[in-house]
């Protein structure tokens, strides 16, 4: 939103910080505890007469800001991805913005599987809904395989055992493609991919996690 990528040089990071805040005092607050979110020194900062609590709370209170400026201009989503993976804090801080989504133009997105469940889901005062996504129905995951595996009968015989052992899921399907081919045993031939060997003695890994635990171990 601020123009840089987390693996930007400080000095970039900082500038567009800054600009964040104007002339004003609330702006200059907001840059102040966005430095220290990043890491980078802010001069003359009170931070270390403040507890840690104090500061996250800050830290909190200007995000809030900076994200009711955003709205102010114009409506405003915000994106929280792989939420079954996050943190005590970070799950905390989707609740404290709660009443925050009530009274400005904002839409939160929670993206995350299906154990996850916010607590502002239960909340009278938060319009909440949810989209439950089912697993790929036999036609879509069919689509999906054609899409990047081309005719054939080897390929037929792949096609026949991912389907067996996918469950629609298609972070499967696609995982264990990119697992052949790192493995050389799939090749892509006119834009599609096709088998380099037989198909019927190659090992079928059991879930995404088997899958992704063998491609990190390929890792140097």
């Amino acid at each position: 939103a601020l123009g840089f990528e987390m693996d930007s040089a400080s000095q970039e990071i900082s500038r567009s910080l800054t600009s964040l805040g104007g002339d004003g005092s609330e702006g200059r607050e907001i840059s102040r505890y966005m430095h220290h979110l990043f890491g980078i020194p802010w001069p003359d900062a009170p931070f270390p007469d403040l507890s840690p609590e104090t500061i996250k709370d800050n830290i909190w209170i200007a995000t809030r800001r900076l994200y009711a400026r955003w709205a102010f201009e114009k409506p405003l989503v915000l994106v929280f991805e792989n939420m079954h993976w996050a943190d005590g804090g970070t799950v905390a801080f989707l609740e404290y913005l709660a009443g925050f989504v009530s009274d400005f133009p904002v839409m939160v997105l929670i993206v995350s599987r299906q154990q996850f469940k916010p607590e502002l889901a239960r909340r009278s005062d938060v319009p909440f809904s949810e989209l439950a996504l089912s697993p790929l129905s036999k036609t879509a995951e069919r689509q999906l395989l054609d899409h990047y595996i081309r005719p054939g009968a080897k390929e037929e015989g792949l096609i026949r055992r991912l389907r067996k052992f996918s469950d629609g899921n298609p972070l499967f399907v696609e995982e264990f493609l990119h697992l052949l081919l790192e493995e050389g045993k799939l090749e892509f031939s006119g834009g599609k991919m096709r088998l380099t060997e037989d198909i019927q003695d190659m090992p079928l890994p059991a879930g995404v996690s088997a899958v992704l635990g063998q491609r990190i171990d390929r890792l140097e």
